[in-house]
């Protein structure tokens, strides 16, 4: 079987005369393509001279060019052509011009073709849909329609996995482990049932989506635009994980350029035993069609479908690449899932939070000074770790920093990741001097064009902490934009929601115990997540529900694309690495640390 041509655009809006030229262009000279697919709105409000010449016939497009949507709701140009439902996988609308729908699985010209539309803020805490067509034509425009979509997608046969692939998980404990070996019959007859499951599967060559997946950028090595750690999704993620598709081509949310970005072809890890070639993706994001900036918005390829594809006769489809990486959807997809499922194995978002009845709570016994890892006077701290030390509180290294202090990327010397520790009670005096430490911190780090991250959670409630504490790491000034979203979506993965900035305001200026206006309570300094970014506060008030007292630090170092230092114990390095690391820090650090004490 010979390759099929295929070429794959970004959004058009107002520039389809420059569409048709580049088609028809391309199509001269390296064609003829079999299909085209447009990624994204294709037509704007309808009204352009291109548009109307090209739904009445006297401009056509090179070669026949199919379409899904990603607007809210139809453009005039689709509303006028689109009537009822169809009964065939396309709608002609115009010549060599066809419309696919809004979502769905479709065959064209040989290629197995998912696809899903709308705006990525509608698919955060979408709610089950009930779709069970194979084709969405009406809008994505509200979030139970985000949920049609999503169900209709994942519970599609094409994408089905098994019971293993949400059951099965690597243990993360010794407990899971012992688990795991006393459930071996059982997990070998699911990983059975799923090798069936997968080898019925029709194997997807392209997945179209209008919102990056979350995650996307772990494990890769390749440069990325500005703002684009906000652009995840856990819904497109999930429908990665599940279609495993050969390409997936998306968009940016940027209306005016777009973006393209081109990672390293990822593996999909088998979830059976299921002896099958490797399942390889590769992930495309096109900026926009004739953007000023000349970002790249097409791409051409020249390809076997996959059900078509034989070991034997195409050896080169069956190899590795040598920059493969593993998915990163999988592990984004997995740190994030909700651990409710429904009966047909379908998540969508964030869990709903329970409600738990209220209980007296039996105190902790208090931490003695000999215990604390944190007093001064306790004779076993780790002293080489204290970076400066003030009236109300001191600076310190933590055990397992964020930052790689070798590595190019990091900008302040031996790392600069620092705990601000609290020697006494909380009071106007203490919250000052920690103010002016995290204002010395901010001005060492811009020297080195960085940001200072904070955060800080807390749980006092029926635990043994004494002491109150804060960790500030500096980020690169570039990798800002985008941080407060991405950290508001991780937030919202746990459970947590932040409050406004009047409540935030309100809870930084201590004025009173309560805050009737607001609707503060004193009970809400007894356990929060306050997060600082560049000057903006975050503030998620738990009251009483359990939330993740390592989200901080495991959301930045997903961010950071170094999810494995997620968890500091995996960061340790012996003492005297540590030592090093922080005496680099305080030869730039001690300046601004003198002027705290004046």
């Amino acid at each position: 079987m010979s390759s099929h041509k295929v070429l794959i655009l970004g959004p058009c809006e107002g520039h389809i005369d420059s569409l048709v030229d580049k088609v028809t262009a391309i199509n001269s000279k390296h064609g003829p393509f079999s299909a085209l697919f447009v990624v994204g709105n294709l037509f704007g409000d309808g009204s352009s001279d291109a548009e109307k010449q090209l739904l009445d016939g006297s401009l056509a497009c090179a070669c026949v060019a199919d379409l899904c949507h990603s607007a809210h709701t139809f453009s005039s140009a689709l509303v006028a052509v689109r009537v009822g439902t169809p009964d065939g996988p396309t709608v002609e609308i115009a010549q060599n011009l066809f419309y696919i729908g809004s979502a769905g699985i479709i065959d064209i010209d040989g290629f197995r073709v998912a696809f899903c539309g709308g705006d990525r803020a509608l698919y955060r805490g979408a709610s089950h849909g009930s779709k069970a067509a194979t084709q969405i034509w009406t809008p994505i425009d509200s979030q139970e329609a985000a949920g049609d979509a999503l169900h209709m997608l994942e519970s599609h046969p094409d994408m089905a996995l098994g019971d293993a692939s949400a059951k099965i998980n690597e243990p993360t404990s010794l407990a899971e482990a012992r688990a795991q070996v006393a459930r071996k019959e059982e997990i070998e007859a699911m990983m059975a049932r799923d090798a069936e499951v997968i080898r019925s599967r029709k194997p997807i060559d392209f997945l179209l989506t209008t919102f990056w997946p979350q995650g996307v950028d772990t494990f890769t090595s390749v440069a990325l635009p500005e703002g684009a750690h906000a652009w995840g999704s856990v819904a497109s993620a999930r429908l990665a994980e599940r279609a495993r598709p050969r390409y997936h081509f998306s968009i940016s949310p940027d209306t005016q350029l777009g973006a393209f970005w081109e990672r390293e072809p990822y593996e999909n890890p088998p979830f059976t035993c299921v002896v099958a070639p490797p399942s390889i993706t590769r992930f495309v994001s096109l900026a926009r069609v004739a953007n000023p900036s000349k970002l790249r918005w097409f791409m051409a390829l020249s390809l076997i479908p996959a059900r078509e594809l034989d070991p034997q006769r195409h050896p080169a489809a069956f190899t590795r690449p040598s920059n493969l990486t593993p998915s990163p959807v999988l592990v984004q997809v997995k740190r994030g899932a909700p651990a409710a499922e429904s009966e047909n194995n379908v998540r969508f978002g964030a869990p709903e939070k329970r409600q738990r009845p209220a209980r007296r709570r039996r105190e902790a016994a208090p931490v003695n000074p000999e215990q604390c890892w944190f007093c001064l006077s306790n004779p076993r701290i780790e002293k080489y770790l204290i970076v400066a030390i003030g009236e109300e509180c001191y600076v310190a290294f933590p055990k397992g920093q964020l930052p790689v202090s070798t590595d190019a990327s990091t900008p302040v010397p031996g790392g600069g990741h620092v705990l601000i520790i609290a020697t006494g009670p909380t009071a106007p005096a203490l919250r000052n001097e920690m103010r002016r430490w995290k204002e010395a911190l901010a001005a060492c780090y811009a020297a080195y064009d960085a940001v200072p991250v904070a955060w800080e959670a807390v749980k006092r409630v029926g635990t043994r902490a004494s002491h109150c504490q804060t960790q500030v790491v500096p980020v690169p000034k570039g990798r800002i934009p985008g941080l407060v979203e991405y950290f508001t979506q991780a937030a919202e993965d746990d459970g947590l929601k932040f409050e406004s900035d009047d409540v935030a305001a309100a809870f930084d200026a201590c004025n009173t115990a309560m805050d009737e206006s607001v609707g503060l309570v004193p009970e809400d300094r007894d356990e929060f997540f306050r997060v600082e970014i560049d000057g903006r506060v975050l503030l998620a008030l738990p009251r009483g529900q359990r939330f993740n007292l390592q989200l901080g630090r495991e959301t930045l170092a997903a961010y950071l694309s170094m999810p494995d230092r997620g968890d500091w114990r995996a960061c340790t390095r012996p003492p005297e690495a540590e030592a090093a690391e922080v005496e680099e820090f305080k030869a730039v650090f001690d300046a601004y640390a003198a002027k705290v004490a004046e």
